[in-house]
């Protein structure tokens, strides 16, 4: 049962991306990268996540994922200059 929520979470951005090329003239290549886009964006940090917390202490766990959003705004400012 816990590998449906993670095959939903790969399948659910190709009706998506099956619905914009329907709605507009897009070709395969566009369509591959939105899918390569959002898998690297969502659903590989949610799975490196889950494997950690299968790894990692709770303590450890916790702590990093605390700091998470620091480090997001840290790479905001450094990088995108917001």
């Amino acid at each position: 049962m816990r590998a449906l929520p993670r095959r939903m979470s790969t399948l659910l951005p190709i009706a998506f991306v099956l619905a914009a090329m329907a709605s507009v003239q897009m070709g395969a290549s566009i369509a591959k990268t939105m899918f390569l886009f959002y898998y690297l964006s969502t659903a590989l940090p949610y799975t490196l996540e889950m494997y950690a917390l299968t790894r990692l202490p709770a303590r450890t766990f916790g702590t990093l994922m605390s700091i998470e959003p620091a480090f997001a705004a840290l790479i905001g400012v450094v990088y995108l200059h917001e």
